[in-house]
């Protein structure tokens, strides 16, 4: 037995390799094609103005977009309507992120930017994100996330996972490759929010739900309708029913409030 497993593991790891390699030597094939450089900003609450820890994130991200050599094409602040129902986190740092940069000097180096204002979970940042762009006419060759430092790595698999391959859920490594049209290669710029109310076993727990829910419809609808109610009973107003009225109508099926079967 023990050795029939080390036997599967060992292919499985030479698949992962092969699979990184044909994923470095397509890259390096299209590096010379039209390369886009996508910046995507995940929002975690509105309250950027007076909030230190937040304006540092937005600061942080100004300063990225600003170099030239790191020769952005566009970002995208990605954040709904959560604790205030009149205004998402995008538009809160994309405000704030104006006052930190010079728009005009922006706007002729021909930077773009664009506001996903549906996103209430990790993953709906990355896959709104891609799919605003693809909706724009624009296949990042490049992406860089900003995001909680905690989420890092899954928050990076997920997006080469979203941004190689649209749909359908690869096997391995190797079969995301050969699949994948633009193999777009991530980074991850992590901020430290400071916020250790849960440990890091917690986090994972929630972020693997969370990650899941994007390949489950059924166990994302459901972590999507338990994070609805809890913001609904926090914030005092019915999130889902303002997300709706805001244009997203993807939280029709949670308004009236969502009803789990299973308890």
């Amino acid at each position: 037995g023990a050795a029939g497993l080390i036997m599967s593991g060992c292919t499985g790891l030479d698949k992962i390799q092969t699979g990184i390699e044909t994923y470095q030597d397509t890259k390096t094939l299209l590096e010379g094609s039209s390369d886009h450089h996508t910046v995507i900003v995940a929002g975690y609450g509105t309250p950027v103005k007076g909030n230190t820890t937040y304006q540092d994130y937005i600061k942080q991200v100004a300063t990225y977009v600003n170099n030239k050599d790191n020769t952005v094409d566009s970002v995208v602040f990605t954040g709904g309507y959560t604790d205030d129902k009149n205004l998402s986190e995008a538009e809160s740092m994309n405000s704030y992120f104006n006052s930190q940069v010079n728009t005009a000097d922006l706007q002729q180096r021909g930077v773009q930017v664009y506001k996903e204002e549906c996103a209430i979970v990790s993953w709906q940042n990355i896959s709104y994100s891609q799919e605003l762009l693809t909706a724009q006419g624009l296949t990042p060759t490049q992406v860089t996330l900003f995001g909680d430092i905690n989420r890092s790595d899954k928050l990076k698999t997920f997006a080469i996972y979203k941004f190689n391959l649209a749909a359908g859920l690869p096997d391995d490594v190797t079969d995301l490759v050969n699949r994948s049209v633009n193999a777009a290669s991530v980074d991850y710029q992590g901020f430290d929010f400071g916020d250790a109310a849960d440990s890091a076993d917690e986090r994972d727990a929630k972020f693997a739900a969370e990650v899941l829910g994007a390949y489950d419809e059924n166990i994302g609808n459901e972590l999507l309708g338990k994070r609805l109610d809890e913001w609904t009973k926090t914030y005092g107003y019915d999130v889902a029913k303002n997300l709706v009225n805001k244009g997203c109508s993807q939280y029709k099926g949670f308004w009236p409030p969502f009803i789990n079967p299973h308890t």
